[in-house]
């Protein structure tokens, strides 16, 4: 919080203190800390439309063999979804964050939420209107992976 304030001091004397990528970065971290606050401070920032959905560029933190490492290409609602944060979720998506967005394994929000078992993430997704049908690089799409699992 007192970081963020020093920032907020310095953005407003001497302008942008921070690319949309580091913002990106911050919201998607702010997001994996269940920091509502922190997203909730990040998302009135001027500059939101070019790094709502900034797709995250670590290592695929599953690390699946059959597709090596690779960038996880994880939105901070693909984070937020998968965690069961649902009023990240409900902020992210009142802020307009692509519903649909698919990570470098054709993941969407939704289908994160199907696997995690995060019931409460899944109907806020579904009433923001979700697609249903939006098959993974396996050809699953959320209908599947909620029968499996």
């Amino acid at each position: 919080m007192k970081l963020f304030l020093i920032f907020s001091t310095i953005t407003s004397i001497y302008g942008a203190a921070f690319s949309p990528a580091e913002l990106g970065k911050q919201l998607i971290d702010c997001t994996r800390k269940n920091d509502l606050p922190g997203v909730q401070r990040l998302l009135q920032d001027p500059q939101l439309p070019s790094f709502i959905d900034f797709k995250d560029t670590s290592n695929n933190e599953s690390g699946y063999p059959k597709y090596g490492y690779q960038k996880s290409g994880n939105t901070a609602l693909h984070k937020a979804a998968s965690r069961g944060y649902t009023a990240i979720v409900t902020e992210l998506l009142s802020h307009e964050a692509n519903k649909d967005c698919q990570n470098t394994r054709g993941y969407t929000p939704l289908s994160k939420a199907v696997r995690g078992g995060n019931i409460r993430t899944l109907e806020t997704l579904l009433r923001a209107k979700a697609n249903l049908n939006i098959a993974n690089v396996e050809g699953q799409t959320p209908l599947h992976m909620a029968a499996i699992h």
